[in-house]
């Protein structure tokens, strides 16, 4: 079953949505959600939500990896940070490392699957895109 959530970009609030559809309008986006055990429906405009897919691929500790989440791949070389997009073209959901000089898509499926830790997502915690950090990969480990 295809998982999504949503980001209301005015309320600033991210649901898992249960079940959407449209009525009577291309503009209009009817949203089923649970939220502490309840079901709640409600209508947003197409402008206010962000929809995101969940990739297929879990974290660690058991959450579903989505669409704009920014997460951590440990290596046994060390870790990289990575950001779930959907590729422009293709429109497949990939990877992109962030913090490097070259921004380039990875397959998610081919990906040399580490342990991924879910940091947080580019609505949520759009600081985490911010940082600077210096994307020079270092050799300390060929050192000891």
């Amino acid at each position: 079953m295809i998982k999504f959530r949503v980001w209301h970009k005015e309320l600033k609030i991210m649901r898992d949505v249960f079940s959407m559809h449209n009525i009577g309008s291309d503009d209009l986006l009817i949203i089923t959600y649970d939220f502490n055990g309840d079901r709640y429906h409600h209508s947003w405009l197409i402008s206010e939500a962000e929809l995101m897919q969940a990739t297929g691929f879990k974290s660690k500790e058991g959450a579903d990896i989505f669409e704009g989440d920014i997460i951590y791949a440990i290596h046994t070389w060390g870790a990289e940070t990575l950001l779930v997009k959907r590729h422009p073209e293709s429109k497949q959901l990939m990877l992109i490392r962030l913090y490097y000089k070259y921004q380039e898509y990875e397959d998610i499926a081919d990906y040399n699957l580490p342990i991924f830790t879910i940091g947080g997502n580019v609505w949520e915690n759009p600081d985490l895109l911010e940082l600077e950090i210096d994307p020079t990969p270092t050799n300390a480990h060929l050192e000891e």
